[in-house]
């Protein structure tokens, strides 16, 4: 997915992906958001939500079933606390620490 926020482009095909949270999207009550990092160490969620999730999002049609979509920017100070709230998988929060240069406990 392509979008341009604020004057600068995001696109999920160039963008380094840390990791992805949520389910599976054969179920059709989910959401799953992948984070990723812009080459220039800008951080963003896409987001992706099967037929019977409402979140607001345009449809498309993927596969027999619709999905919407979305893709939001996150400041770097927001990385760590989504990833925490959205219970993302140890080596994703590893990976996340490395991205931030965060000290080790």
């Amino acid at each position: 997915m392509r979008k341009i926020i604020n004057n600068h482009p995001y696109n999920t095909e160039t963008a380094f992906l840390v990791g992805t949270c949520g389910d599976d999207l054969t179920d059709f009550y989910c959401t799953t958001e992948a984070l990723y990092r812009t080459r220039d160490g800008r951080w963003f969620v896409h987001c992706t939500s099967s037929a019977c999730q409402a979140s607001g999002l345009p449809c498309t049609i993927d596969q027999t079933f619709l999905v919407g979509e979305c893709l939001y920017t996150l400041a770097e100070h927001e990385v760590s606390p989504w990833a925490t709230s959205h219970n993302c998988r140890e080596d994703m929060l590893i990976t996340i620490a490395a991205l931030l240069n965060l000290p080790e406990a």
